[in-house]
């Protein structure tokens, strides 16, 4: 079938990021756990991809349109008419893999909200699968020192983190950095490889080099074992959360303070 994208405000600003950033959601949408192509994938068939691959900006939208068509695949068949080549509204799609995780938002606020707080509870989850100690070095490791987190509990500690990824400029990128690169490696069974393309950063190099540690492993292999139902709400959950925060990459992107220049 050829993917046809259905215009969706929510995923333009796919559109002004480079190839590079692009890579890991073509991965997850595209690639299984052993690198082999997904069955149900079109992306790598279409001519674009063929010309231009790995240039993603060449087909932005064609990666956009495999987002919206695979979450088809799985439950919203009975919203398309007979024969529609397009797929579902990434807003909707994002409510379903919300609503499947049981996240607590209101579907009315914007998506970037809704998305932190996507991000918020699978950051929450997988502390609270970690022991006391884990979840006291993941504060330390990610530099989360404040009185409110004496009691080291997940929620408060995920709140905290979260806080910051919503703060904006350079911390807003490093935790999209950390949590993308924690969902790519979960995906694909393997440490730190690629996510977010990454600035010549001393601060985000070492704060990335610290998801490497032994205290991060439960969290990497947690975020693989989503508790969805089949292969399509997988590959949706792990695309949301990458595009979540491409977003935000998006916008540090054009914030007037660039990663660079964040350097302390």
């Amino acid at each position: 079938m050829a993917l046809e994208y259905r215009h969706d405000p929510d995923l333009e600003f796919l559109g002004s990021l480079d190839g590079d950033a692009l890579d890991p959601l073509v991965d997850i949408l595209t690639k299984k756990k052993n690198s082999n192509l997904r069955r149900n994938q079109n992306l790598t068939s279409e001519s674009r991809y063929k010309e231009h691959a790995p240039n993603h900006a060449k087909y932005w939208d064609l990666i956009a349109a495999e987002m919206q068509t695979w979450h088809g695949h799985a439950l919203w068949n009975r919203w398309r008419g007979a024969g529609d080549k397009q797929g579902v509204l990434y807003r909707d799609i994002l409510h379903d893999v919300c609503d499947r995780k049981k996240v607590n938002y209101n579907k009315k606020s914007e998506t970037e909200v809704i998305e932190e707080y996507l991000c918020q509870k699978v950051l929450t989850e997988k502390l609270e699968s970690m022991t006391s100690q884990q979840v006291k070095d993941f504060v330390e490791d990610m530099n989360l020192h404040t009185a409110n987190l004496a009691n080291f509990h997940p929620s408060t500690v995920a709140t905290a983190a979260i806080g910051l990824f919503r703060a904006g400029g350079f911390e807003s990128y490093k935790w999209a950095v950390i949590i993308a690169n924690l969902t790519y490696n979960a995906t694909f069974k393997q440490m730190i490889g690629k996510g977010l393309s990454l600035t010549a950063n001393a601060t985000l190099t070492k704060s990335l080099s610290r998801v490497t540690s032994p205290h991060m492993w439960a969290i990497t292999a947690l975020l693989a074992a989503n508790h969805l139902a089949g292969p399509a709400h997988r590959v949706t959950t792990g695309a949301v959360i990458m595009i979540s925060c491409l977003r935000v990459h998006w916008r540090q992107r054009h914030s007037t303070e660039s990663p660079n220049e964040a350097t302390e």
